[in-house]
């Protein structure tokens, strides 16, 4: 997997790019941890390029969004591919989580806590 850290306006937006599975979850929590930083306001995951998604990628989702509410920040996720967006709503995570159809769309996502 590959994620590409955009930041502007004290949000962090991770472009995930490829498998997020028990291979590349180190590699996507070193990218988050890199967000935590004097200004950040939110994070976005940017979900558009990955391909796939196992059981341990969604527990790594949802623990980062956690993690972001622990630190007061905004989190999002943008809406992706068919295939991994339908994993989302079967495991009923689309119903809990803060999804969002564009980028432009998380701009300001609002603080996890009040999600």
């Amino acid at each position: 997997m590959d994620i590409e850290h955009h930041q502007g306006g004290g949000i962090h937006r991770l472009a995930l790019i490829g498998e997020l599975d028990i291979d590349s979850i180190a590699t996507f929590e070193v990218a988050l941890h890199k967000c935590q930083m004097p200004g950040t306001t939110a994070v976005v995951l940017d979900l558009r390029e990955l391909a796939f998604v196992d059981s341990s990628g969604l527990w790594t989702i949802t623990a980062a969004r956690h993690w972001c509410e622990r630190l007061g920040y905004g989190f999002a996720l943008t809406r992706g591919q068919e295939a991994v967006q339908h994993i989302f709503e079967v495991t009923g995570l689309s119903d809990v989580l803060p999804f969002v159809d564009h980028i432009s769309s998380a701009s300001h996502p609002r603080p996890a806590a009040i999600l």
